[in-house]
């Protein structure tokens, strides 16, 4: 078992809080004559917060013993990429998980700037798991608060992001008002 503090060091200089913002396709087949389906709300996208750390695949042992530890997640292998080396990861995108994973982070104490990020990926978190992310107010808000998190590395892609899907938003809303 590794420390907490141990685990701490390591998340501050290894981890990432993530919240990925997809379209939403549904491929199930509709049987449309035999059984009803049950129709969730949808804006067409979905909303994946993770939790991720990578490392060189020689360190795996190191991410399996995290697992262990924090005893949520799993760790893969992921295939070599252009002129990176093999590398291994570890994720949690469970909600269910994500929600343990704060469990333990709000008993521990951040000392870089990823504690700011933190606090921002933990609220997403639990929006997500209120389900405010399926209404378009939600939404919108999810995406204010993603443009947040890690501005230093990468500000210009986030606010393009923010600012398109904000205005797909207000697409489908008028689109619904049509239809109505």
């Amino acid at each position: 078992m590794i420390s907490a503090d141990r685990i701490m060091g390591f998340i501050e200089g290894e981890a990432c809080f993530g919240v990925g913002i997809q379209t939403e396709t549904d491929k199930r087949p509709r049987k449309t004559d035999t059984k009803k389906h049950r129709i969730r709300p949808s804006l067409g996208y979905r909303v994946r917060p993770s939790f991720r750390v990578s490392l060189a695949r020689k360190d795996r042992e190191i991410l399996d013993e995290l697992q262990k530890t924090l005893e949520v997640g799993c760790v893969y292998s992921v295939k070599n990429q252009g002129n990176r080396s093999d590398m291994c990861q570890y994720a949690v995108q469970n909600t269910q998980e994500l929600l343990k994973l704060i469990d333990f982070f709000d008993q521990q104490k951040f000392y870089t700037t990823k504690g700011a990020s933190y606090q921002i990926w933990k609220k997403i978190v639990q929006m997500v798991d209120k389900k405010d992310h399926l209404s378009k107010s939600g939404f919108l808000e999810i995406c204010v608060l993603r443009e947040k998190m890690n501005l230093i590395y990468n500000k210009e892609t986030r606010l393009r992001t923010s600012t398109y899907l904000s205005q797909k938003i207000a697409g489908i809303d008028r689109n619904e008002r049509e239809v109505m």
